[in-house]
């Protein structure tokens, strides 16, 4: 009779000695018999002989660690389980998968699985009257087990802790992490995380109709929070760069976002029943929209929804105008051409001081910019790209210079809209940083016929903000900010196509901020050894997960880029993160903000006081296995 399995005395599968009778003194038993080894006995005593196994062999215990005189660590594997270390511990521990009124046990692994989550409740309930004492007799009967001198912080395998942590569940089962590439681990871009091959395309500042217009968004949940909030200041799962939400609604008037919210059942069956019932109830609506555009998904595209068929019923309820982006080529052209052809566009009058406006996104502080316009007499006549805002488009050729916005992105924007438009045009260098405001204004003074022009409204606002960014930028002197990433994708990065045209490395270093940068280099070509440094930036290179992960935990770099909300990778190594949600904002005033952001990302002490309590920084993802340590 097992003293340790009361419980479970009666069957069959322990007629052989467990534990408890292994240990015990027995008169039929002579004092020289031989224990077994402790990896068997604990095989037999977590019911592990034939319960899991495949046509490759079965789950066994395959080593036993005695680990101070309070932590056992058995190395569990095989049979279709995936490597995994169960830990055994007196009393009660934190994170714990389960407990018995005497252990408790956590569980490390390479993986989330079914298998090692039923073996451990197996394990729980066979050890349910096991006292940690005699388990770890057993252990140091075995002189093949190994041992370490004191317990300190439990040892990880890299993947996933159980029970998960929260940030754990969040990550295995997002939109970014759930179907990321095996070396997502190395990725910190939007644009690795999914297809829309651009991460300026997933920001939602494109293809955005503004005014008095419907937006009818048929899709599901995951494709519309990767976009940016549009008006209430929901989340999203990047760190979008924030548009100036405050002004939209200011200007915007009456103006209404949809959202189909397709399920599961709707992509078997169809979302057509939701989109109709969207149309009904915009028809059910007193106010009537100048334009409803309707928006669709890869999702709808491939489950076939009929939605030029519920456009037309909706039409024939009510004479409105109706844009569908699945049959739109692109829907700014399509609206602006629908502009240019009624009678008049050509002929409209000039207004003095009054200019276009194109590409430059609404973002934070562009606001005070406007009103430093105004104050030299500059006036916006249309606002045009990257949101497209109907009721301006009729008076669009009453401007005297059309005013293009430095980003890539939009040039064939610009030579489709306006290239032909007989309206002089100007493209300045951006206005970020005090210093790129002061070339915008310059080249624009130059363009209207009057370098001065800008030069009381500037020195009264730099009399204001240049002290305070003088300041903040002798501290932000004393920090770094990191970026990792694969080599050549981090230079198409800073070419400024993908991040909305910011001068990211010129604002970041006007600011006063020294740059890290910790690359990858295709296979092919042999990585840099050492430090690089060139100014106030540094390279270092890496090719394994380990290597990231200890450039990360002793970087000089306070704060690294991330477009993942919460990314435990930065958080977990002790550093901050930060990114367009920081630094995306526009004019001086702008500037000044970002740069407030940005040092204060840096100077939260909170993660490099509390870093050793969160984990392992790569305890989830999809890197491979084999380039990881173990305990």
């Amino acid at each position: 009779m097992s003293r340790l399995f009361p419980e479970l005395d009666a069957t069959e599968a322990w007629a052989e000695p467990v534990i408890g009778d292994e240990l015990a003194p027995s008169a039929d038993a002579p004092p020289e018999r031989p224990l077994r080894k402790a990896t068997v006995v604990f095989d037999k005593a977590l019911g592990l002989p034939g319960r899991f196994k495949t046509a490759t062999g079965e789950c066994h215990v395959h080593s036993v660690e005695l680990i101070g005189p309070d932590r056992l660590a058995l190395n569990i594997e095989g049979g279709g389980v995936p490597p995994f270390t169960l830990y055994i511990l007196p009393g009660r521990a934190p994170q714990t998968f389960a407990t018995t009124p005497h252990l408790s046990l956590i569980v490390r692994g390479t993986d989330r699985s079914q298998a090692v989550e039923l073996l451990v409740t197996q394990a729980a309930y066979r050890l349910h009257n096991a006292p940690f004492e005699l388990l770890r007799d057993v252990a140091a009967a075995d002189p093949e087990v190994a041992r370490a001198a004191s317990s300190g912080a439990p040892p990880t395998m890299p993947g996933v802790s159980f029970p998960p942590t929260d940030i754990d569940v969040e990550y295995l089962n997002s939109l970014g992490f759930g179907y990321s590439p095996p070396d997502a681990w190395r990725n910190f871009l939007q644009g690795h995380e999914n297809n829309y091959g651009g991460i300026e395309n997933s920001r939602g500042y494109c293809p955005r109709v503004s005014g008095d217009v419907v937006n009818v968004n048929h899709t599901e949940i995951e494709c519309y929070y990767s976009s940016p909030p549009q008006h209430d200041g929901s989340v999203a799962f990047w760190n979008h760069a924030q548009p100036d939400i405050e002004a939209r609604i200011a200007s915007e008037g009456h103006h209404v976002e949809l959202f189909s919210d397709l399920g599961e059942t709707d992509v078997i069956k169809g979302g057509q029943v939701k989109l109709d019932r969207l149309f009904d109830q915009l028809a059910g609506e007193e106010h009537r929209p100048k334009v409803v555009v309707v928006t669709s998904t890869c999702t709808t595209t491939v489950i076939g929804d009929d939605i030029q068929g519920s456009i037309e019923k909706l039409k024939r309820k009510l004479p409105l105008h109706v844009v569908n982006m699945g049959q739109s080529r692109d829907i700014k052209q399509t609206i602006f051409d629908e502009a240019r052809a009624r009678p008049g566009f050509l002929d409209v009058p000039k207004k003095k001081g009054a200019i276009n406006l194109l590409g430059l996104p609404k973002l934070l502080g562009h606001r005070e910019l406007l009103e430093l316009l105004a104050e030299a007499g500059v006036t916006i006549n249309v606002w045009l790209l990257p949101e497209i805002d109907p009721r301006e488009l009729p008076h669009y050729m009453a401007a005297e210079l059309q005013v293009l916005y430095d980003w890539p992105f939009l040039d064939e924007s610009y030579r489709g809209l306006v290239g032909d438009l007989p309206i002089p045009s100007l493209r300045p260098p951006s206005p970020f940083g005090i210093e790129g405001t002061k070339r915008f204004l310059a080249a624009l003074g130059d363009a209207l016929g009057d370098p001065h022009l800008f030069e009381e409204p500037l020195a009264r606002r730099l009399e204001r903000i240049q002290p305070e960014w003088d300041r903040l930028s002798r501290e932000a002197r004393g920090y770094r900010l990191g970026f990792v990433g694969e080599e050549r994708t981090l230079l198409r990065f800073f070419k400024t196509r993908q991040v909305l045209g910011i001068p990211v490395l010129q604002l970041l270093e006007e600011m006063g901020f020294g740059i890290d940068f910790y690359l990858t280099r295709p296979k092919a070509k042999k990585p840099s050894d050492g430090v690089i440094e060139r100014g106030r930036r540094r390279t270092r290179y890496f090719e394994t997960r380990d290597e990231l992960e200890e450039l990360l935990r002793t970087a000089e770099a306070a704060a690294f880029y991330s477009e993942i909300h919460f990314d435990n990778r930065v958080t977990r190594s002790g550093k901050n993160s930060f990114s367009l949600a920081d630094f995306g904002r526009i004019g001086l005033e702008g500037s000044l903000e970002a740069l407030r952001r940005v040092l204060g990302a840096c100077k939260l002490p909170f993660f490099r006081t509390y870093a050793e309590y969160l984990g392992r920084p790569f305890s989830v993802g999809h890197a491979d296995v084999a380039e990881a340590s173990t305990p």
